[in-house]
């Protein structure tokens, strides 16, 4: 049995696509070798290592500093002690930080260093000018690296790495499970559209709510982050607030509920720091259609326009506002959609099919 050691910039119960990944991952590569889990939170009362079984640890370095979406705090001794201690390095970039302290430390003691990426840097150039030579490193040290969609692999950078796969994030089965819940008889009452994830900028969460003038149903809004604030000034300035709620970051139950009842989840990102889309995959799965926007990442390979929902342009009001009328005005496009919707996910994004490449590649 390996030791397996993830690297990441937060772990669940930190809200985020990433942080779900990184779950799904080591809880499906647990079963199979020791995983030891290093990352930062922003909760003091989260505990600093926990087991949630035999054969996984759960470190976390507490970080009250974000430098530009970057956990700043003290994380080299226990790197240090965990890096010697693992066989297996798999670090989930970008993460700046621990890529550059995993550089130095495998100079001086060389280890199996596999990567997963998982978007691109899309922030100011000087932040990437910065980055591009730690990045160019890793990838030259690490015996693999990990894609979750064609898109990314054909980035310019990637041909710099010994040996690259191809591998679709997955969410673990049991988080789809059918739960004894009071969802239906909640549905008759309203009718709503969702937004799953963080509050920040490039999830273009302004755009939805300009899209919303005019809607008459409602939308739900799960998720907190640095933009809360400014969104509900929108939303008054707006006079939204009879149509437009914020439930916060809520338990898995809960969102699985408010997801299940939706008529359709809205993904209104912005730019391609958006690579992925692991909300598309939560509602798809349970077959709840999905609006996207199109940014030449892997989200509209997940969502097929007029198939499985439909896919907008960026930050256009108008263009999301008749794809969000079109959706609640159409029951029975609607219903095939969510058929097509789940189909895709169970023929494309299988969780065990994940879990057994990534173990291929591991060892």
């Amino acid at each position: 049995m390996a030791k397996v050691l993830e690297i990441a910039k937060f772990y669940p119960p930190e809200y985020g696509g990433m942080e779900t990944v990184v779950q799904s991952l080591s809880e499906g590569i647990s079963k199979n070798h020791k995983v030891f889990v290093l990352a930062a939170t922003r909760n003091k009362n989260l505990p600093e290592a926990e087991n949630p079984h035999v054969n996984l640890c759960i470190e976390r370095v507490y970080c009250p500093v974000l430098f530009f979406s970057q956990p700043i705090g003290f994380f080299w001794k226990r790197l240090y002690n965990l890096y010697k201690m693992c066989d297996v390095i798999h670090l989930h970039s970008p993460n700046p930080l621990l890529e550059l302290m995993v550089c130095i430390l495998h100079m001086f003691k060389p280890k199996k260093i596999i990567v997963t990426y998982h978007s691109p840097v899309v922030s100011q150039k000087w932040i990437q000018r910065l980055y591009f030579p730690i990045q160019k490193r890793v990838m030259k040290i690490a015996k693999s690296i990990t894609f979750a969609s064609k898109v990314l692999e054909n980035l310019e950078f990637s041909k710099n790495c010994n040996d690259s796969h191809v591998i679709p994030f997955a969410l673990s089965n049991y988080r789809f499970k059918e739960k004894k819940n009071s969802i239906d008889s909640f549905k008759k009452k309203e009718e709503y559209a969702i937004f799953v994830g963080r509050l920040v900028n490039y999830k273009g969460l302004p755009v939805l709510l300009h899209a919303w003038r005019n809607q008459t149903r409602n939308l739900k809004i799960i998720g907190s982050g640095p933009q809360l604030i400014a969104l509900k000034r929108i939303v008054n300035q707006l006079d939204l607030n009879e149509r437009v709620e914020f439930l916060g970051h809520v338990s898995e139950s809960s969102k699985f509920n408010w997801i299940k009842g939706a008529e359709f989840l809205v993904l209104p990102s912005l730019t391609r720091a958006e690579s992925f889309g692991i909300s598309l995959l939560e509602a798809m799965s349970l077959g709840v259609p999905v609006i996207s926007t199109e940014l030449g990442t892997a989200t509209s390979e997940i969502n097929i326009h007029g198939l499985t929902g439909m896919v907008v342009p960026p930050n256009n009001v108008a263009e999301l506002e008749s794809a969000i009328s079109e959706l609640f005005s159409n029951k029975t496009e609607l219903n095939e959609m969510g058929k097509a919707a789940k189909m895709q996910i169970q023929s494309h994004y299988q969780y065990e099919h994940m879990i057994s490449r990534y173990l291929e590649i591991l060892m």
